[in-house]
């Protein structure tokens, strides 16, 4: 549709990717994440959590097909830091070229993971200085 807006009253159901040359606004956005469609669960690696968090450095920049300053990751510094665990917070986008791109919701779980390996050292320095 050209409309400037169109509103859709039910549920939206897409097999394939879904391509957007602007924002996408929601009141929220979940992804499946059930137990029962996941198999050799494990913890992940709090160390690799951490090495992420401390290898990787945020940055601002302008992009040349969106207006304004931004802030965010390179994706190509990012895939020379992720361990193969965390293959799955990469992905490529096709248009007029390939395109790396990042799933920012994930790095909430290596966030989570160096939160809690950071947690667990503020705790035991804490044992050792009030015992």
């Amino acid at each position: 549709r050209t409309a400037t807006s169109t509103t859709i009253s039910s549920q939206l159901n897409c097999v394939g990717n879904v391509i957007c040359s602007g924002s996408v606004a929601a009141p929220s956005f979940t992804s499946t994440s059930d137990e029962a469609i996941k198999e050799n669960v494990q913890n992940a690696s709090l160390e690799d959590c951490t090495r992420v968090l401390q290898d990787v450095d945020v940055k601002t920049y302008t992009r040349t097909d969106v207006l304004g300053q931004r802030i965010g990751f390179i994706a190509q510094d990012m895939q020379r830091h992720l361990p193969p665990d965390f293959a799955n917070i990469m992905g490529m986008q096709y248009g007029d070229q390939p395109v790396l791109s990042l799933s920012y919701d994930r790095l909430v779980c290596v966030l989570w993971g160096a939160c809690k390996a950071l947690t667990a050292r503020v705790d035991a320095l804490e044992l050792l200085t009030h015992p």
